[in-house]
């Protein structure tokens, strides 16, 4: 029964990513309907024009031009820049090792701050504790990421100078400066996303503390913590870690703000100069592995969420 779950799962992982391809290679046709323009300028001779349209495959009916397009990006070749003329997959292999260990840094952060105070919150509830936290999670949700940021920066680089105020170190480099260069990005980012799981958290526990089978197995005489480790927190999880894999969603969509005030050279920073140039084959490139990513770990969560589901029903 769990296997053919999971089969179900994965036979939609390749459709959705099929429509994202269509839906990434239209956005960037209909944002840069005349590329040979961004790419040659107004002052281009015909001849020229001609012959980057025939190149580019320009030319060709759409539904072939997109097939050409999707047969090049699964063998990772996504064409080259209208601006710089350079293989767009240089330009990715250098920039996504910094937008995935942003992303993932901060969503890694948020699980672990976030579930551990929602946790703490649920089984608290109604003290001083869990009063804080409601008070803090909302305005943590209400602040801009990009005003955090600017705070941060203000606050711990420039006035104390206990971190750097931007700019990256790759952990080959030097792993301490790296974690310098990461902190402030990691936390900017994951402020909301924890607020948001705490709160979902510390509601899912509050409500499995007052569930019959807790209060048993506390009058047959279980340990107040073991109860609440195999029977609250344990069976309180499942709908939290649904929640922390749709957050990846907003993770990869403030990246591009947070790697902008950070001054981190990652996919971010990449497409939104892309953006400003109208370069629309780095465009497309940024997009699809961005809904790669998200794609591939809502299917994770699924999964995870199939295995948690049947612990709990085992459990429960």
């Amino acid at each position: 029964m769990i296997a053919r779950a999971l089969l179900r799962r994965i036979g939609v992982f390749v459709p959705v990513l099929l429509g994202s391809s269509i839906l990434v290679f239209a956005a960037g046709r209909i944002a840069t309907p005349n590329p040979s323009t961004t790419a040659l300028s107004v002052f281009a001779t015909p001849d020229a024009r001609a012959q980057f349209i025939h190149e580019r495959h320009l030319d060709r009916p759409l539904v072939e031009q997109y097939l050409l397009w999707l047969r090049d990006a699964l063998h990772g070749n996504f064409g080259r820049s209208l601006i710089t003329t350079d293989q767009v997959s240089h330009a990715i292999r250098q920039s996504l090792p910094v937008t995935l260990e942003l992303a993932f840094g901060s969503l890694l952060l948020t699980a672990i701050v976030g579930l551990s105070l929602g946790s703490a919150a649920g089984l608290r509830r109604g003290r001083v504790f869990d009063r804080i936290l409601s008070t803090v999670s909302v305005v943590g949700v209400s602040i801009p990421t990009f005003v955090l940021g600017i705070v941060f920066i203000e606050f711990l680089a420039v006035r104390t100078r206990i971190l750097p105020a931007g700019g990256y170190v790759s952990a080959g480099e030097s792993p301490r400066r790296f974690l310098e260069s990461m902190i402030l990005p990691w936390i900017t980012l994951s402020i909301a996303p924890i607020c948001f799981v705490a709160r979902v958290t510390r509601a899912r526990v509050a409500d499995e503390v007052a569930r019959p089978h807790v209060r048993t197995a506390l009058a047959l005489g279980v340990s107040r913590r073991r109860t609440n480790l195999l029977y609250v927190v344990r069976n309180s999880m499942v709908e939290p870690t649904t929640v922390l894999g749709i957050q990846l969603g907003f993770l990869l969509g403030g990246v591009v703000l947070v790697e902008q005030v950070f001054s981190l050279p990652g996919l971010g920073s990449v497409a939104l100069s892309a953006a400003n140039q109208g370069d629309f084959p780095v465009l497309q490139a940024t997009a699809l592995l961005a809904m790669l990513v998200f794609t591939a770990t809502s299917l994770l969560v699924d999964v995870l969420h199939i295995l948690l589901d049947r612990g709990v029903a085992r459990h429960g």
